[in-house]
């Protein structure tokens, strides 16, 4: 069966929003009234994710739910993710 493809667009916006939702997430944004600059939210009764878009939330709400409360990537991780997709500092 061939694969199908959703890319990172406005067309996922709302699909995200109904995946939190889903997950069991309340969701909500605030507009910031001097730069106009939005920032989502996302909650349940462990985590509460901050991000700039539905989607973001989703990919956050990811990590939460397979790393846990040991979510961030330890030094040698780094390194190695750095070295696999060729961006590791030369010098």
């Amino acid at each position: 069966m061939p694969k199908f493809t959703i890319a990172n667009a406005g067309n996922v916006v709302v699909p995200a929003y109904l995946t939190l939702l889903a997950k069991g997430y309340t969701v909500r944004h605030e507009i910031h009234p001097k730069t106009g600059c939005e920032t989502w939210y996302a909650e349940n009764d462990s985590v509460r994710l901050i991000g700039e878009d539905p989607l973001a939330l989703l990919g956050l709400a990811g990590i939460a739910e397979i790393r846990g409360n040991d979510w961030k990537a330890l030094d040698d991780q780094i390194q190695s993710f750095l070295r696999e997709f060729g961006l590791e500092d030369p010098s």
